[in-house]
C-alpha cells in the first residue's frame, strides 16, 4: 500500500510519483510496502516511516534531531527506516582531517527552516540486554510524529552541523505568553567515539532531520536555535503544540 498525503496534482508532478512507485515496487520483496510522499518546494520527499501514533512527553527534554538525509540538492530525496550512520569510514575521515575551508555558523552561510507542512515519522526501539545470554531483546518500539527539519549551506566553505547521527548545537525555543522566548531542551553533551561521523555539508549541500513533536494543548510560536562557537542561527518561527510545564 502507498499512502500520498496530496490529492491535488496535475500531469507533471503524476508522471515523477509513478516512477517512484515503480522503483520501490521492483525493489522490495515485501507484499506491503508503504511509503510518505510529500513536497517541499521543488522537492519530492520520500519518507520510508509512515506510521506516527506517538508524541513526546514534555519531561522528555534531550534535545534530539536524528539526521535521515546529508548531501546534494536533488529534485527527490529518499529518507530511510533509520537515521544515517554514525560511524565514519576512513575516505570520511582522510577528506575532512585536513580540511581548513570551514565556515562559521552565521545566517549568511546557512539555512534552517522547519516544514510544518509535512508530516514525517521518527522510530525508536525500547529494548533490554538479557544477563544470562547477553542478547538484545526487544520490549516496545514508538514511532513518534515530527516535522522535516531542511538545513542548507548557503556558502562557498564547509559548514559543520553535528557528529553521529543527529544535529548538534541545537535546541528548540517557544515562547509563553507573555510572548518571551524559552528554551524548552537541553542541549545534548557532546559524544565521545572513536569512529563518530562528523557531519558536513558541502557547499550547496542539504540536510534533512527530523524534529520530534511533544503532547500539549498549549499551541505557541517556537524556532529551532543552532549555536555553535558564539554564533546563533535561528530557524524560520512556527506554530506547534507543547505542554505549557515546558516554559
Amino acid at each position: 500500500m502507498v499512502r500520498v498525503h496530496s490529492i491535488n496534482m496535475d500531469i507533471t508532478t503524476v508522471l515523477p510519483c509513478l516512477l517512484i512507485f515503480s522503483i520501490i515496487a521492483c525493489n522490495s520483496g515485501k507484499k506491503e510496502n508503504a511509503v510518505n510522499i510529500q513536497w517541499h518546494g521543488k522537492i519530492t520527499l520520500v519518507d520510508s516511516t509512515t506510521i506516527a501514533d506517538d508524541l513526546l512527553d514534555f519531561n522528555d527534554t534531550a534535545a534530539y534531531y536524528p539526521l535521515y538525509y546529508i548531501g546534494k540538492m536533488h529534485d527527490t530525496i529518499y529518507l530511510g527506516h533509520k537515521p544515517v550512520s554514525m560511524y565514519a569510514n576512513e575516505a570520511l575521515y582522510a577528506k575532512y582531517d585536513h580540511a581548513n575551508n570551514w565556515a562559521m555558523s552565521a545566517a549568511r552561510n546557512m539555512s534552517i527552516v522547519v516544514d510544518t507542512s509535512l508530516a514525517v515519522a521518527h522510530t525508536t526501539d525500547f529494548s533490554h540486554l538479557e544477563e544470562d545470554n547477553q542478547t538484545v531483546t526487544l520490549d516496545s518500539t514508538k514511532n513518534y510524529a515530527a516535522f522535516p527539519v531542511f538545513i542548507t549551506n548557503l556558502s562557498d566553505s564547509l559548514l559543520n552541523i553535528g557528529n553521529h547521527n543527529f544535529v548538534h548545537w541545537t535546541i528548540r525555543e517557544a515562547k509563553n505568553k507573555s510572548g518571551q522566548w524559552h528554551s524548552i531542551e537541553n542541549r545534548i553533551t557532546d559524544l565521545c567515539g572513536t569512529a563518530k561521523r562528523e557531519l558536513v555539508l558541502e557547499p550547496g549541500d542539504i540536510a534533512v532531520a527530523k524534529l520530534l513533536r511533544y503532547k500539549g494543548k498549549f499551541k505557541t510560536e517556537c524556532r529551532l536555535k543552532f549555536n555553535w562557537r558564539n554564533a546563533t542561527v535561528y530557524s524560520n518561527s512556527f506554530f506547534d503544540y507543547i505542554d505549557e510545564r515546558q516554559l
